[in-house]
């Protein structure tokens, strides 16, 4: 039925019941399951930083910085996604209800 789902996260707590779903309909559906999540920016303006989702601090945005956000993401839904094979964790730099 579903080949793809999008599951918005902020790898909060608010997120779960969403995570739970989007988890078990790509296994049910062996659909593939793409993890999103907006590198929020501190200011209306577009600049070098972005807030952290963990601390809210203001981070400078890099390749090492992306890569380290995947990586709590991928560690936040560990245990969901055990036996998932099919997905990927993609982040974008911007306004997240834009995004």
């Amino acid at each position: 039925m579903f080949k793809k789902i999008l599951f918005a996260t902020t790898s909060s707590d608010v997120c779960n019941d969403a995570a739970d779903v989007a988890f078990e309909l790509a296994k049910k559906y062996n659909a593939k399951l793409y993890i999103f999540h907006v590198l929020g920016f501190p200011t209306r303006g577009f600049g070098a930083f972005v807030v952290d989702f963990k601390t809210g601090e203001h981070e400078y945005y890099s390749q090492e910085y992306v890569d380290k956000v995947k990586a709590e993401v991928e560690k936040t839904y560990a245990g969901q996604l055990k036996g998932l094979d099919n997905y990927v964790i993609e982040t974008r730099a911007g306004v997240p209800h834009t995004e």
